[in-house]
């Protein structure tokens, strides 16, 4: 049998037995939000929506949001009908404070920060930010699930928090809104269950996954392997660096889906995982990473520490010609993403080039919890072995 048929699978999470078995209450992710007001919606964007509509009138309302973005957080925020004014953020994914500073007017209402990747060294300065301007702290955790600050877990700063389950989790759908400041809650809020047909099509790719997943690790059916992930794969890798990406149309804001809350499938499974084994095999996982591509000069690791605490979403790192890169790595069936590679057409973007930086050159490297040491090991020598 060649190489290429002996590699792992390397793609999305799916399930494992561990997921249909019960976990101690005391350890799911249920705990994880104990003590704060909670409410788990459809979508994370259905979690922004309601953000907007609690702090009042939107036709009076500015909210600062970070310049690099993924767009389905912006659009939420314009659909709700606030202002979305952006501040600068760095190629090192800092916020710039004096620009955010700067950008304050009489009519902002909000600061909207981005835990970007499970990292957040700047969530301490803007709290403090907001209380000296007697301004909202929305916190985005989105990407920062089980991570924590200093001993505090990320969530807690904001006066509100947004979280999405999706990117960390094996799940089809589910966001949460965690209210801090409970005065800025007007009434209870009354979801409604989403429809199943888009449920069970997000389910689909997961149980994709688990078979994939599986047959790499238990028998010799490469060819079966091949037909499977070989197709999606080859669709999804078709990326030209000289062409600017637009947002995927998935990623606007449907009003349709207000008020949604999570579907029963996602809130079964959220009880079955233990946030502690997913912390310490991302922690490790990108632990490998950082060795395993330190002589690699050509690449740039976004954050070259892991601070204690950070349940990382992913192994961003700065590559050049990412998009070419990302197209043969997916091709093997590695999970790997060209983050955030879209526009959303609404932003000047020419007034931010560092963000357009990192849009253009991050790609983010699985470091999800069925991943082992022997994957993340070949994933980072495909990596450097497709480098130009």
């Amino acid at each position: 049998m060649s190489d290429k048929n002996k590699h792992p699978y390397c793609g999305p999470t799916g399930l494992n037995i561990k997921s249909f078995t019960c976990c101690n209450s005391s350890e799911s992710i249920f705990a994880w939000f104990d003590n704060a007001r909670t409410y788990y919606t459809h979508k994370a964007r259905v979690a922004i929506r309601q953000t907007c509509n609690l702090l009042g009138p939107a036709n009076n309302i500015e909210i600062l949001v970070p310049s690099y973005n993924c767009g389905s957080e912006v659009d939420p925020i314009i659909k709700s009908g606030c202002k979305a004014l952006l501040y600068r953020i760095n190629k090192k994914a800092l916020v710039d404070i004096t620009d955010l500073e700067a950008n304050i007017t009489s009519r902002t209402k909000a600061i909207y920060v981005t835990n970007f990747f499970g990292f957040s060294p700047d969530i301490e300065v803007i709290r403090k930010l907001c209380d000296l301007k007697g301004l909202v702290l929305i916190e985005d955790c989105a990407l920062s699930l089980f991570s924590s600050h200093d001993a505090r877990k990320l969530g807690t700063f904001g006066d509100f928090a947004i979280f999405s389950f999706p990117k960390t989790l094996p799940v089809p759908d589910g966001g949460a809104l965690v209210i801090n400041k409970t005065e800025l809650e007007s009434s209870l809020w009354d979801l409604r269950k989403p429809q199943w047909t888009p449920v069970f099509k997000k389910m689909l790719p997961i149980c994709k996954a688990t078979v994939l997943r599986f047959l790499t690790r238990h028998t010799n059916q490469s060819i079966l392997i091949n037909i499977l992930a070989g197709k999606s794969a080859a669709k999804r890798a078709n990326l030209d660096d000289s062409i600017i990406q637009k947002m995927p149309d998935n990623y606007f804001y449907d009003e349709t889906i207000n008020n949604t809350s999570v579907s029963n499938t996602t809130y079964y499974l959220m009880g079955k995982f233990s946030p502690q084994e997913i912390i310490q095999s991302r922690r490790r996982n990108y632990l490998t990473y950082l060795e395993a591509l330190k002589y690699a000069d050509i690449l740039e690791p976004l954050y070259r520490e892991l601070p204690s605490g950070v349940c990382p979403l992913t192994f961003p790192v700065i590559v050049p010609k990412r998009n070419r890169i990302y197209s043969k790595l997916i091709s093997e069936f590695i999970a790997a993403a060209p983050w955030w590679a879209g526009y959303h057409p609404d932003i000047p973007w020419d007034k931010y080039p560092d963000a357009c930086f990192l849009k253009d050159n991050i790609l983010a490297l699985p470091v999800h919890q069925l991943l082992d040491t022997e994957d993340i090991l070949f994933i980072a020598d495909r990596l450097i072995k497709n480098i130009p």
